[in-house]
């Protein structure tokens, strides 16, 4: 059936093809200028060719253009698609970005408090190393207190002794020196007889 058709359109086109060629020989047809059978032949031809694109073509020029609208609307879901699984790898990212930012902070935090029980044991170490100084200091000061008056107590006994002994020759006589001797003598004499 779609054959009887495209005959009956061929045959049309070649009738009004050698009308044409007859009627362009001539000025006049039917005492019509032969400008304006052209431009009826024109139109004639046109709707001929436009029955035909209409009639036959219709239907492919359809699926044609529906397949690029189906082909395009699947490119858009494609898209559409490809869009919201970047909006979801964005999403992921943005949580384990925000994760990842607790978790620096949770680790500062750790290490913070890792520093100041540190800093906390130095200061204790620290203190306790201090109070032992300080303690081996003040004994170590007492020591040398010590010994200096030591050293001095001697110093000031041998210049006692050393003035006593300047004094007693300048104010000792023969006389006193005799006095003395009997004396010694006598204590040395009783401590003797006690002793027996």
């Amino acid at each position: 059936m779609p054959y009887r058709h495209a005959v009956a359109a061929l045959i049309g086109f070649l009738g009004v093809g050698l009308a044409t060629a007859a009627w362009a020989a001539a000025d006049t047809v039917f005492g019509v200028p032969r400008h304006s059978w052209d431009l009826a032949l024109k139109l004639i031809n046109f709707s001929i060719l436009a029955f035909v694109i209409v009639k036959y073509g219709k239907a492919p020029l359809m699926g044609f253009l529906r397949g690029q609208r189906e082909a395009v609307a699947g490119q858009f879901e494609e898209l559409k698609s490809e869009a919201q699984q970047i909006e979801d790898l964005q999403a992921e990212q943005d949580r384990l970005i925000a994760g990842l930012d607790a978790k620096i902070a949770e680790i500062v935090k750790y290490y913070q408090e890792i520093g100041a029980e540190e800093k906390r044991m130095i200061l204790e170490r620290a203190e306790a190393t201090r109070d032992f100084m300080l303690k081996d200091a003040d004994a170590s000061i007492a020591r040398e207190f010590e010994e200096s008056r030591k050293i001095f107590r001697a110093e000031v006994v041998d210049i006692a002794v050393s003035l006593a002994g300047t004094r007693i020759e300048k104010n000792l006589n023969a006389s006193d020196q005799g006095k003395l001797l009997n004396d010694y003598m006598t204590k040395l004499s009783a401590i003797e007889v006690a002793a027996e």
